[in-house]
């Protein structure tokens, strides 16, 4: 009879051979799907290099200070913190006493040379009517001269004329028509003398007196030159005293809030320059970090991402601000480089948004491949000494 039982071993053994080839099998595809994958993330995968800062803070660009543009003392003060200003408002103001009624007399005096001038060109404008009116007198009284040395003239002609004819007749005219016509054309003669003298007198008179009144006009006119320099001394004057007035007075530049105040009160003495507030203005709020030199020159540049931790908030429950770089200073400022960050939105993070928070920025400068990074960190391990070169 033959026996069953080696068959049976003969079977078992195959089976754990088969088993064992299978999980061989299934270990070496396991093997090899994690090497493939290792080498694709060494050689594919990107890993994000980051700078660093730890001073970093939300700012509203452009605070305004308010200071004394004087010394003085606070007359007027709206000065209050949380207390929301528009632009161009009244917000304080230093007494102006002196300066105002510096400014009333100036002003008083400039009025008076307003009034001096209305009256001293009335004046010029008489005068000048004057003349004119002298000149048409003149030339009529001058014309009416010598109409009558012209009507002397034709007299004196007639006479000569009648007084040769009685010549030429000889004694067939009696001895006294002649001497009668002698006599009326001496007396002709003496009359245009007369006339003649007299056109010239009366010429010199229209001369004296127009010169007369263009002395006046030249010195009215001069009088009205000397007023007009003095208005546009007394007007600067003016604005002078106004601006004063005016340099008392303390106006918000910018609409806003007031989140700070110094220590005066109304009544109280205040040096120039002296800081009396600080206003918050109305706008964008803005990441801004401090970096050292060699942490952000030549890495950070505008549009890299960025996002920044808020002290205070963890963020694994408030969330993080995400920004984008939209200004890299190019020179160290007291050893550091400011970097600004446009804040993107924020409807993922539940930080109250509001100046003067502060907490970490990590902004992504470059990527590399992991196999990239591993060679750079050996090349900085086997050649720690050795400059880097462009």
């Amino acid at each position: 009879m033959r026996s069953t039982g080696q068959p049976f071993r003969n079977s078992l053994v195959a089976l754990e051979y088969e088993l064992r080839r299978d999980r061989i099998g299934v270990f070496a595809l396991v093997l090899a799907s994690v090497l493939i994958g290792a080498a694709a993330w060494l050689f594919l995968a990107k890993i994000n290099l980051y700078a660093i800062s730890n001073a970093a803070r939300i700012e509203r660009k452009e605070i305004q200070p308010v200071v004394a543009p004087a010394a003085g003392v606070l007359a007027f003060s709206k000065l209050e913190l949380g207390r929301q200003v528009t632009s161009g408002e009244l917000i304080a103001e230093l007494e102006h006493a002196v300066e105002t009624r510096q400014l009333e007399e100036e002003e008083l005096r400039l009025a008076a040379l307003g009034s001096r001038l209305v009256a001293v060109r009335a004046e010029l404008a008489n005068e000048m009517l004057l003349l004119e009116r002298e000149t048409n007198v003149a030339k009529s009284q001058v014309e009416a001269v010598h109409s009558r040395v012209a009507q002397t003239k034709s007299a004196v002609g007639l006479a000569e004329a009648e007084l040769a004819q009685s010549n030429r007749l000889g004694e067939m005219v009696a001895e006294m028509d002649r001497v009668r016509r002698r006599s009326l054309a001496e007396q002709q003669k003496a009359l245009l003398a007369v006339a003649e003298a007299e056109a010239r007198r009366a010429t010199d008179e229209v001369v004296v007196r127009q010169n007369t009144v263009r002395v006046r006009i030249d010195r009215i006119k001069q009088t009205l030159v000397e007023l007009e320099g003095a208005q546009s001394t007394a007007g600067a004057a003016v604005e002078v005293a106004r601006r004063r007035v005016e340099l008392r007075k303390i106006y918000a530049s910018r609409a806003g809030k007031i989140i700070g105040i110094g220590a005066n009160q109304v009544g109280s003495a205040v040096a120039e320059g002296e800081r009396l507030a600080t206003i918050l203005p109305n706008g964008t709020l803005t990441i801004v970090a401090d970096y050292a030199p060699q942490e952000a020159v030549g890495r950070v540049s505008e549009g890299q991402l960025g996002t920044m931790r808020v002290g205070g908030f963890p963020w694994a429950e408030f969330g993080m601000l995400e920004g984008r770089v939209t200004r890299a200073a190019a020179e160290p400022h007291n050893g550091l480089i400011r970097v600004e960050l446009a804040l993107d939105d924020q409807k993922a993070s539940r930080i109250p948004l509001q100046h003067g928070l502060s907490g970490s920025v990590e902004i992504v400068v470059a990527q590399m491949t992991p196999i990239s990074l591993f060679r750079a960190m050996l090349g900085d391990l086997v050649r720690p000494n050795e400059k880097p070169t462009r």
